[in-house]
């Protein structure tokens, strides 16, 4: 029944996923993977982005290939409002600069602004078989005329992103409290040290919030942890900037 409408669509919808979406999922997928790069290892915040982000990819670079427009930009979009709440709650983590969290965010509302309108269309062709296709690019109003690429707030590449001045990524160490900044520059001087090293310059301090403080920077893969109870050793793991 719909056969003459499926075809249509699929040779309409195709060439809308062109090569500069490829390129841009792309880009996307890659940046993510390196932001999450300086997330703690071993936290699931940053096993849970990238398995969406690669989802993401598969149906972006997939899309087209089926006749179920309408199911797969859904099953896209709905993807995307997912990996944004997880980035929601990175950026309240704090393991990397706010705008590192921004510019992914920005480039995945772009991704859903474009198959909102692609699934826009699909509706439309389907309840007026008969009719005309109108086309993202085709619209009848200036109302429903859809933000062009050109017109959004330009965004840089990645590789651009990454290279502009206090712009790049930020070391975790920077949401570190201020006992925690000494700690870290006696253990410079020092390359290796003991809960009870650090005591001595921490006047009125108690062991255990030092011992929070240390732990705290080995979950945060800043510091690494070697030894057992008194015999327990702290030092600056080698990937901390």
């Amino acid at each position: 029944m719909f056969s003459g409408l499926q075809v249509d669509l699929k040779s309409m919808l195709e060439s809308k996923i062109t090569k500069e979406l490829h390129r841009r999922i792309f880009e996307l997928t890659l940046a993510l993977y390196r932001v999450t790069d300086f997330f703690p290892q071993g936290e699931v915040l940053r096993k849970n982005l990238r398995e969406k982000a690669n989802e993401i990819f598969g149906g972006v670079t997939e899309y087209g290939y089926s006749p179920d427009f309408e199911r797969e930009a859904t099953s896209i979009i709905a993807k995307i409002h997912t990996i944004k709440g997880y980035l929601g709650l990175a950026r309240s983590l704090r393991f990397v600069k706010p705008i590192n969290i921004t510019v992914l965010e920005r480039e995945y509302d772009f991704l859903a602004d474009f198959f909102n309108r692609e699934l826009d269309v699909v509706k439309k062709a389907t309840e007026n078989k008969q009719e005309e296709i109108i086309t993202p690019t085709q619209t009848t109003n200036n109302e429903s005329q859809p933000v062009r690429e050109s017109e959004k707030e330009e965004l840089p590449t990645w590789e651009e992103f990454a290279t502009k001045e206090d712009k790049g990524l930020t070391p975790i160490s920077e949401s570190i409290n201020e006992r925690q900044h000494k700690i870290l520059e006696h253990l410079k001087q020092s390359q290796q040290a003991k809960i009870s090293d650090f005591v001595p310059h921490f006047a009125g301090i108690s062991t255990k919030t030092i011992q929070r403080d240390l732990q705290d920077l080995v979950i945060k893969d800043i510091l690494r942890k070697e030894g057992e109870k008194r015999w327990t050793t702290y030092s600056i793991n080698k990937n901390v900037q």
